[in-house]
């Protein structure tokens, strides 16, 4: 296919401009024009965190993805003065707690809290009351902080000064940077607090591409895990107010939304938004190829080697890509490896076949090249690599997460992939899988 036929199927196609209208339409965010205002990003994570939900849901799946993110410094014994910490953490990944209360309030400046004499603000300030359950089923009830330093569009604040002042602050305060000086007025470990009324405190540093701050105390989080694991999560249920369903999607848009002709980045992308310029690629793949290669004889024609060794990197990287196969059912549509097995636990669930005895033999143990732990109603129950961020594949299904491993391999018969589909084929005549 020559340049102009492909410009032509493009411009034919109306799924392309599908695509392009999703990213186009207006929220009251682009509206406003504060798409990457600070102060309202933070006033609309008080108000989401504020929402009225049984038990509390969305400060769960924060605390859930607070205790993954959290390095074994922050979890060690004794951290920030606080000598059960790590039990709460474990408390928290085994479910065994209960929130009873939640506040949380934008912009609390810090001598409201601590005896530092400055008027700093935290830009989110959680405050729960949590019920933990030890090992005997005891409850015990415990205050819990979480302060999250948000950063859209800039960084970290800098010290304020280069000298001390004792005569103004009882410590070198002016001399930390924004996070270290946070942290030092509002832990325990440094007994600067106005009243000592909190056990668990939980300091996080939010912004778009998990970038580190001065201080090691707190917990470095992206606007994306925010998205995955949250935001997303919170959608999934059945009980949140349709008013504020909408209000989260349209912030979920914006946060997907390159805003104007400066400034392209992304903050974060939904699932949703993924899937449509995934498919927007794999549609229009040859044309981008091809844009690419002639964009890299422009830049050697030029004299620009730098430029031209940058386009060759993406060419590169999409030429990997392609290896990434796609699959049929039965001969119809086209689907990923994490969908053509999400379809297939769909197709045994349907079947009346328990999830257990799914891709297991009849003494219950896992298909040959088929691992424990390719499939499972835990998260924790598949192999993904936590060093990376990553998170399993999941979907829900009539009310139950599921969740696949993210080490999916289809290049050979000893991939796991590979050995799904032919145990599949050998084994269920109305459930076919083809390669494309």
């Amino acid at each position: 296919m020559d340049i102009k036929d492909m410009l032509t199927a493009y411009n034919l196609n109306p799924d392309n401009d599908a695509v392009k209208s999703f990213f186009e339409r207006d929220n009251i965010w682009k509206i406003l024009d504060i798409q990457r205002y600070e102060p309202s990003h933070s006033a609309f994570l008080v108000w989401f965190f504020n929402q009225k939900i049984t038990q509390n849901s969305h400060i769960r799946y924060l605390l859930n993805l607070l205790i993954y993110k959290a390095d074994k410094a922050i979890l060690s014994d004794g951290w920030n003065k606080t000598s059960d910490m790590k039990a709460f953490a474990n408390a928290i990944l085994t479910g065994s707690y209960s929130i009873k209360t939640v506040s949380v309030a934008p912009e609390v400046v810090i001598n409201k809290l601590s005896k530092i004499p400055d008027r700093d603000r935290l830009d989110v300030f959680i405050r729960c009351v949590v019920s933990v359950f030890d090992n005997m089923g005891n409850e015990q009830e415990k205050t819990l902080e979480i302060i999250i330093e948000n950063k859209v569009d800039s960084a970290e604040g800098a010290a304020k000064s280069k000298s001390k002042d004792l005569s103004a602050c009882p410590s070198d305060y002016q001399t930390l940077s924004q996070t270290k000086r946070y942290f030092y007025a509002c832990s325990k470990q440094h007994e600067n607090r106005l009243k000592d009324d909190v056990d668990y405190q939980l300091f996080v540093f939010l912004t778009p591409d998990c970038k580190r701050c001065d201080s090691p105390d707190y917990v470095l989080v992206s606007y994306q895990d925010m998205v995955d694991y949250v935001f997303e999560n919170f959608l999934k249920r059945h009980d949140i107010d349709e008013n504020a369903k909408s209000l989260i999607e349209a912030y979920l848009h914006n946060l997907g939304n390159p805003f104007n002709k400066n400034n392209k980045e992304i903050i974060a992308m939904t699932s949703e938004e993924r899937e449509l310029l995934v498919g927007f690629y794999n549609r229009n793949k040859q044309l981008f190829e091809t844009t690419i290669e002639a964009m890299i004889q422009q830049a050697t024609n030029d004299g620009d080697a730098e430029a031209a060794k940058d386009f060759s990197v993406v060419k590169e990287g999409l030429k990997k890509a392609r290896g990434n196969h796609y699959y049929t059912v039965n001969g119809e549509g086209k689907y990923s490896p994490y969908q053509i097995i999400e379809k297939y636990i769909k197709f045994k669930l349907d079947e009346g076949t328990p999830f257990n005895k799914i891709l297991r033999k009849d003494d219950g143990s896992a298909i040959t090249h088929i691992g424990p732990s390719f499939i499972s109603t835990d998260p924790e129950g598949v192999t993904y690599n936590r060093a990376r961020g990553e998170k399993p594949y999941s979907f829900n299904y009539l009310g139950q997460d599921y969740y696949i491993s993210t080490q999916l391999r289809d290049k050979d018969p000893k991939s796991n992939v590979w050995a799904f589909r032919v145990y599949v084929n050998g084994t269920e005549p109305l459930f076919q899988i083809d390669v494309i």
